[in-house]
This record gives C-alpha cells, structure tokens and sequence, in this order.
C-alpha cells in the first residue's frame, strides 16, 4: 500500500503535502525543484516591456508614451491600467543604463535625451517645468557631418569638450538607443 494515501473511515484518501515555495525554487543540489521565482519572471518581463516601449518605433509604442510620459518623465497623474504601474517602476532603470548612439541626431533631443553620458539638463542643472521648451534636436548641432557648438554651450567646456569627443558617422545612419552595459 502507498504511504501516501490514508484510510478514513470506509475510503481512501490521499494526504496532502505542502512545500514552501522558496524551497521549491531552490536548485536541485539543495532539495528543490529548480523553479524561477515568479516575482523574479515578472520583473525581468517588466522591465523588457519597459524597454520595447522606449526603443521601439511602433505605433504601440508612440501611443505608450503620449500617454503615460511628459518629456520622457512619467507624468505624475492617475491612470487606470494594469500594466502602467509595473512598467512606471522600471523606467528609472531603462534611462540610467542607456544611451544614444549619435547617427543622424534626428531621433535624439539635445537636452532630454542621453546621448553623452549624461543629458544635457541634467549637466546643466535646468529645472523642470522648462523642459517643454526644450524640444531641439541633436541634429541642430550637426552640419555637413560636423560639430557646430553654438557659443552658449561652448561656455561649458566639459559639454563642448564631450560633444567634440563623439565621433559622428560619415553616411548618414538612423540613432538609435542601445543598453550601456
């Protein structure tokens, strides 16, 4: 007879056993079953939701950030959806690991977007309610496929001195935005 099933009453019936589930997360070695914390599934599947959105040029993606961004910036109001809270979280992540590799400068804004290191706004400390002003793009810099720093970022020589440093690509190429690491 099977250790498994009990006899009650006039029937059979099987008992239950229960595991935690972080001993059947465990890797075999150690007496678990080898199994991905769901948590640890659902952040990755966040966080690459959160990256499709930002890179991607779809109409999906467009829709995405007209409506849930300001700027690049979430916007701070209520929204009713299942996926923006999760997504919302992992944006800070998606911007500070990457970075635009400069083609054509048509795709990046100058101040908002990453494309030296670090965004120009926040170089030059400018404060936030002025960033719907800033709309140029980093193809304003570009002519005849050179730098032309105007006079006002050349008074910040660390600015002027790392845009210098970038070499822009002889035939014109699309930008685009790739995970620094």
């Amino acid at each position: 007879m099977d250790k498994n099933f009990v006899w009650s009453g006039d029937i059979f019936t099987r008992k239950i056993c229960t595991v935690s589930w972080n001993q059947v997360c465990l890797p075999w070695e150690f007496g678990g079953l080898d199994l991905k914390s769901t948590r640890t599934i659902n952040s990755s599947l966040l966080l690459h939701l959160s990256w499709k959105l930002f890179t991607q040029d779809s109409q999906c993606s467009w829709l995405f950030q007209q409506r849930f961004l300001s700027f690049g910036i979430p916007r701070t109001r209520y929204f009713k959806s299942s996926i923006w809270p999760g997504v919302r979280e992992y944006l800070s992540t998606v911007n500070e690991n990457s970075v635009w590799i400069v083609g054509n400068g048509n795709d990046i804004n100058l101040w908002l977007d990453n494309w030296m290191g670090t965004p120009l706004v926040s170089l030059l400390n400018t404060p936030v309610h002025m960033y719907s002003s800033l709309t140029a793009k980093l193809s304003s810099l570009m002519v005849n496929g050179k730098w032309q720093i105007p006079k006002p970022l050349i008074d910040f020589p660390t600015v002027a001195e790392q845009t210098l440093n970038i070499t822009l690509p002889v035939t014109p190429l699309p930008d685009k935005r790739v995970w620094k690491h």
